[in-house]
């Protein structure tokens, strides 16, 4: 967890059974990993006192953020294809319960 203005929370992809190079389709129609992210977030609300667990969808939907992060790896962008060695570390975030 980082609180630096908006708080967010690193969450390992493998740890929701993800590679981290999704796609949007793969990822954001994921009703199951979208849910476990939502929960995590919840949790997460009520550690930093934002709001209670049960609350924290309602009350506090927008904080914290959940941010998805895998080690490097190929990914296809509008753009073409990203190789996993021009990069760090591969990330994909979640807004208001969805993959924005």
């Amino acid at each position: 967890m980082v609180d630096a203005a908006n708080s967010f929370v690193f969450v390992r992809a493998r740890d929701l059974g993800l590679k981290g190079n999704e796609n949007i389709d793969e990822f954001g129609n994921n009703e199951a990993t979208l849910k476990k992210c939502e929960e995590i977030r919840s949790v997460v609300a009520e550690i930093m006192g934002i709001a209670k667990r049960e609350e924290a969808t309602t009350k506090s939907p927008g904080v914290s953020k959940i941010a998805v992060v895998a080690p490097p790896a190929p990914y296809s962008t509008p753009k073409g294809q990203v190789e996993a060695s021009q990069i760090d570390v591969v990330a994909r975030m979640t807004a208001l319960q969805k993959l924005p």
